[in-house]
Formats: C-alpha cells, sequence, structure tokens
C-alpha cells in the first residue's frame, strides 16, 4: 500500500491569527465563522489556526483589519504548530506510537524534540521535530519511523520546533 509524503513550507488551506488582546482574538474568530472553519485548533497564548472551507479575500481582509496584520498562511493547522522556516523536519505520527522511543534510540539523532497530545491520545499527532543536518534526506526520518511500524501522517520542513 502506498501513502503519502507531504514536505511543505507554506500554502494558503489555514490561517494563523494572533492578537494582542483576548477581545481581538474573539472578534477575529467571529470573522472567521463565516469561512466555515472546518478546524479550529488553539496553537498558543493569543494564537489560534483556524482551517477555513470558504474563505474569502473579504475575510482576510477584515481579519487584517481587526488583527492589525494579516493572518501567517499556513498549508494546514498541524504545520501551523511550527514556525515558517526551513532547516528543521517535522514528521506528525498518529497515536498511539508505543514504539517511538525505542525507534528514535535506534536512529541516534544528535537531538530530537517530541511533543504528545495534552489531552491523551485521540485524534491529534504526536509531533517529532529534528534539525535538518542530522539527516542525510529529509524523509528519512519518517521513512525508518514508517518502517517500524508507526503510522505518519506528514513530514514538513519548518523553521523550528515550538512556535
Amino acid at each position: 500500500m502506498s501513502w503519502l509524503w507531504l514536505i511543505a513550507q507554506a500554502a494558503a488551506g489555514a490561517w494563523v491569527l494572533e492578537g494582542d488582546s483576548d477581545h481581538q482574538l474573539k472578534r477575529a474568530l467571529r470573522i472567521t465563522e463565516r469561512a466555515e472553519p472546518d478546524i479550529i485548533e488553539v496553537l498558543a497564548a493569543r494564537s489560534v489556526c483556524v482551517q477555513p472551507t470558504a474563505p474569502s479575500d473579504r475575510i482576510l481582509r477584515r481579519l487584517t483589519r481587526i488583527l492589525g496584520h494579516p493572518p501567517e498562511e499556513r498549508l494546514d493547522c498541524d504545520v501551523a504548530w511550527f514556525p515558517l522556516g526551513r532547516g528543521w523536519i517535522a514528521v506528525l505520527v498518529e497515536p498511539p506510537a508505543d514504539r517511538l522511543g525505542v525507534l528514535l534510540d535506534r536512529i541516534e539523532l544528535p537531538y530530537v524534540d517530541v511533543r504528545r497530545p495534552v489531552q491523551g491520545p485521540g485524534l491529534d499527532p504526536i509531533r517529532i521535530c529534528v534539525i535538518r543536518t542530522a539527516l542525510r534526506e529529509p524523509l528519512e526520518l519518517a521513512r525508518a519511523l514508517h518502517e517500524g511500524g508507526l503510522v505518519v501522517r506528514s513530514t514538513y520542513e519548518v523553521g523550528g520546533c515550538t512556535r
């Protein structure tokens, strides 16, 4: 069975809304309701990812006016957890990933940042981030995890491990 590898830097499938106040962010979220969001994820304090099903330029202009800057456009809310840029590889693995620690030890990476879902196993993926120079090729880590029996959701090149 073949599976899809996805390496992306940025595209317009999701908007990251960052506000200076809770009130500002709540106003922006009310505007996004008109875009019929499929996914809304809280990334950090006053930072929310919205994946609209019906985006429009009018909504983007209103969001820009409310926030004071345009929303950051990202491929999806999975990659929005990481900063824009290059130099790091992020791999998202479906839970449960009981063998993850063993597989990462076998690969022998100098630095690995692993973020498990806060609310326990469910739909949220496990996020693994490594520096690009530690790998011979960008897909090396994802391929090793897949061959070890884990379900790899996606792979991205990003600007760092934390937003």
